[in-house]
């Protein structure tokens, strides 16, 4: 298995992860896509502009066979606390998806400690990561450390 930072010739290849996983996320209670094609060019420009960013990563795990077929992806930034909190660095994961058909081999966990150690070289102090409640990967979350830090509540109007 190979693990690389995303270049801007793998933009299609890591939309397609990417839009399976938000398809994935409505089926365990996520927000419904709007338009596939709208969602294609926002996550394309996403990866345009996020390729080249020193403060964002796109990892992708690719068999290490001649084929180099995509097996997960990881995208994560530094983002900063609103000013009214003392400074600090922190490591946003927005995206973690490991293709279905090899989940439970290890790929999630070494993509989520890679950008971790991409972190902390970067002198991120934590990281923090958005789940959805029915997601499955939650205990390999938890195995890494994330604790529940907030809670959104929502009700219906």
């Amino acid at each position: 298995m190979i693990f690389r930072e995303v270049e801007l010739h793998d933009r299609d290849v890591v939309c397609d992860l990417l839009l399976a996983m938000i398809q994935e996320m409505v089926s365990v209670g996520g927000h419904n896509i709007a338009d596939d094609d709208k969602a294609t060019a926002w996550i394309n420009e996403r990866i345009t502009s996020g390729v080249d960013d020193p403060e964002h990563l796109f990892l992708l795990a690719e068999s290490d066979t001649p084929d180099a077929a995509p097996l997960g992806v990881i995208e994560a930034t530094i983002i900063r606390p609103h000013p009214v909190f003392k400074p600090k660095q922190i490591l946003h994961i927005h995206s973690v998806f490991v293709d279905p058909d090899f989940r439970r081999k290890g790929i999630g966990r070494q993509l989520l400690e890679t950008a971790l150690q991409w972190g902390e070289e970067r002198r991120c102090v934590e990281a923090e990561l958005n789940s959805l409640v029915g997601n499955p990967a939650l205990e390999l979350y938890k195995s890494l450390g994330f604790k529940v830090f907030e809670l959104e509540l929502r009700r219906k109007i």
